[in-house]
């Protein structure tokens, strides 16, 4: 399957089960996609048993490489999903 390269085309891609690498300043840790809505994704870190949810962002946030996709937060955070 070809990494994505548009906002819907990273809503298709995403399945439950899927695992990513986030990473932000410094903090990496391996997410698991435990449930997908039409607006949010709720993910588990393998070191916690709470899940976090996302919501989708803006399609002028969101930036697509062929190694991970990253979200310019309002933060002013990058924060990145390594495609596994």
């Amino acid at each position: 399957m070809s990494r994505p390269k548009n906002l819907a085309a990273l809503k298709r891609y995403i399945k439950e089960g899927m695992e990513f690498i986030f990473a932000t300043h410094g903090y990496q840790a391996h997410r698991r996609v435990v449930k997908k809505q039409t607006n949010m994704i709720a993910f588990r870190e393998a070191e916690s048993e709470g899940i976090k949810w996302m919501q989708y962002p803006k399609a002028k946030d969101i930036t697509f490489t062929d190694e991970y996709f990253s979200i310019n937060s309002h933060f002013g955070n990058e924060l990145r999903y390594y495609y596994q």
